[in-house]
């Protein structure tokens, strides 16, 4: 995903990983297994970290992989017409 961000407007790393986390804050982004924000609150005690000694993404963006998709229903409440 930060390759393909990379290419579609002028950003370093830092500023992706902001974008992704926001897309996952919103819900955009699929996580499986781990409820992101648009679904409820997730208490910090409740949220499950990836067991990397070196985490540099927030929860849930920290688990998001490209295969785990987007949440089209979510793209499309926020994005009406958007052709995904």
């Amino acid at each position: 995903m930060q390759a393909m961000l990379g290419g579609l407007f002028p950003s370093n790393k830092a500023e992706r990983d902001i974008l992704l986390n926001i897309l996952d804050f919103c819900g955009i982004l699929r996580t499986s297994g781990h409820p992101g924000y648009s679904a409820r609150f997730v208490p910090m005690g409740e949220r499950q970290i990836p067991p990397h000694w070196n985490v540099e993404m927030a929860y849930p963006t920290c688990w998001w992989r490209g295969r785990d998709g987007l949440n089209r229903d979510i793209v499309q409440a926020y994005f009406p017409g958007l052709d995904l």
